[in-house]
């Protein structure tokens, strides 16, 4: 009785009578595939019948311009996916009919919100029902999933289903069914469980729950304490029923750090319900850990190595620095930096720096005679300071000499032969024998052969008389002739080796009057 009554309300849904409209029935064609154009300008067709067929898999194109369709007839075929968009396109659909194929699932609902009233997926393989499938449905009214291989039914099935008022879930595999059931389950009256290896004390809520409704049918029985009993006659109370352990709400503790990145420890117990009865034990951790991320610690700067150290000088006394800088960290966050100096400074002493030797002050002696014309020594030395450590001597000469020019000196100071003798006239650079008593005489000696002063061949100091102008001694053929005789107290005129008198030198001028003997002798 009740399975006829079940099959009755189902052919009562499919007799749909279509007036004014169109029929277009393909059954029995061998038909395998369907293109973007098989169904074009057949935009008034209210019903295609497909059934069948061979077709394997459904697209959305062959679909998309049929905008008056109401029914569509997919049955006995092998059909075993179907385009996500298929019922988007066919949002004017009321009825689909997709019995007899091979679908695993069906998720394309979610994506559709169209006109869809009844739904037959019946025979096929689906062997799960996933309630967000069926989300957004506000017309469907009926939902054939019998003949499947349905284990297991999402515990919001029916919070979603709140048009449907008949759900066939008859032979699946189903062992329990206790969905999350509420005062607002919208319209379903009739469910169909028969043929399912249902336990009874498995689904006890749902049973109870049954009782506090108005029902039109619910058809199937369940199986405990080795007898088979129709659901709703089922007695709940001989149910010691395990109660499965669900876990409480997380307690999580505060961060472990005040700053930075910590700890959070979380826990919670398997005490919502506790299990009891034989029922399983909650699954998972009851205590875990997980980061916390607060504002950045404040990172006091720490001082980096000293950088190697240098002199100031490459020899002597100098200084010598080092730095470091506050990076061992960098101060961040607001942290303190470094306590102390960056830079660090000592004294260095390396070996001595060489001394280079500069003169003194000149000394200047007395002039060489008490009248007339003399000479005067000027000597300095080389300390102030003096060179050290291989440093440079003094360049130059410590010792110059100039003339010196007195009063005249009477006659009874003449000098034995020579009276009134110039050195360094303006005129020659050299040294004038200028007597009144010796004007042209020859000096002649017995080493010099009676050389002639006053001759056009010696170019070089000149006895300059009111006679014989010109005389030169030093020419350029006779350098270094010594005026030597007994007569003259022994002087050497450009002598290199007595460092006498010299006259008419590349230095100085031909005249050079520097010798300790004959200091006293002009």
């Amino acid at each position: 009785m009740c399975t006829f009554a079940f099959k009755r309300f189902i052919r009562d849904a499919q007799i749909i009578q279509i007036k004014n409209g169109k029929i277009r029935d393909f059954d029995h064609n061998q038909i395998n595939s369907l293109d973007a154009t098989s169904f074009s300008g057949l935009t008034l067709v209210r019903q295609i019948m497909l059934r069948r067929n061979q077709l394997n898999s459904l697209d959305a194109a062959p679909f998309s311009g049929l905008t008056s369709l109401a029914i569509l007839d997919l049955s006995y075929n092998r059909i075993s996916s179907i385009d996500d968009e298929l019922l988007v396109v066919l949002r004017t659909v009321q009825i689909l009919d997709l019995r007899y194929n091979k679908l695993t699932t069906f998720k394309p609902l979610n994506q559709f919100s169209g006109s869809l009233n009844h739904l037959y997926l019946s025979h096929n393989n689906i062997n799960s029902i996933d309630a967000t499938s069926f989300s957004g449905q506000t017309s469907l009214t009926l939902l054939d999933l019998s003949f499947n291989r349905i284990s297991s039914i999402d515990d919001e099935l029916l919070v979603v289903l709140r048009t449907v008022q008949l759900l066939n879930l008859r032979y699946n595999k189903l062992t329990t069914f206790n969905p999350i059931t509420n005062n607002s389950l919208g319209s379903l009256n009739t469910l169909g469980l028969s043929g399912n290896p249902i336990v009874c004390c498995t689904m006890k809520e749902f049973v109870d729950w049954t009782k506090t409704v108005s029902w039109r049918f619910i058809g199937g029985s369940c199986t405990d304490f080795n007898e088979s009993t129709p659901i709703l006659s089922f007695n709940t109370s001989k149910c010691i029923v395990p109660v499965d352990g669900r876990w409480s709400e997380w307690n999580n503790s505060t961060c472990s750090v005040t700053c930075g990145v910590g700890i959070v420890n979380s826990s919670r117990t398997c005490d919502s319900p506790l299990p009891s009865h034989g029922g399983k034990q909650c699954i998972g951790e009851a205590n875990i850990t997980t980061s916390c991320n607060l504002v950045d610690c404040p990172i006091d700067g720490g001082w980096g190595s000293w950088s190697n150290q240098t002199c100031s000088v490459t020899c002597g006394k100098g200084i010598q620095s080092r730095n470091r800088s506050c990076d061992s960290p960098v101060p961040s966050a607001d942290g303190a930096t470094c306590n102390g100096s960056s830079v660090d400074t000592s004294g260095c002493n390396l070996e001595d720096c060489p001394v280079n030797g500069q003169w003194g002050s000149w000394s200047t002696g007395p002039c060489s005679v008490t009248c007339g014309n003399g000479i005067r020594y000027r000597k300095r030395s080389c300390d102030s300071p003096p060179a050290s450590n291989n440093g440079q001597g003094c360049i130059g000469s410590c010792a110059v000499s100039v003339i010196c020019t007195l009063e005249v000196c009477p006659e009874s100071k003449k000098w034995k032969g020579y009276h009134g003798i110039r050195l360094n006239s303006r005129r020659y650079h050299g040294i004038r024998l200028n007597s009144r008593r010796y004007h042209g005489r020859r000096l002649i000696s017995r080493r010099y052969h009676g050389i002639r002063l006053n001759s056009s061949r010696y170019h070089g100091i000149r006895l300059n008389s009111r006679r014989y102008h010109g005389i030169r001694l030093n020419s350029r053929s006779y350098h270094g002739i010594r005026l030597n005789s007994r007569r003259y107290h022994g002087r050497r005129l450009n002598s290199r080796r007595y460092h006498g008198i010299r006259l008419n030198s590349r230095i100085y001028h031909g005249r050079r009057l520097n010798i300790r003997r004959y200091k006293n002798n002009i």
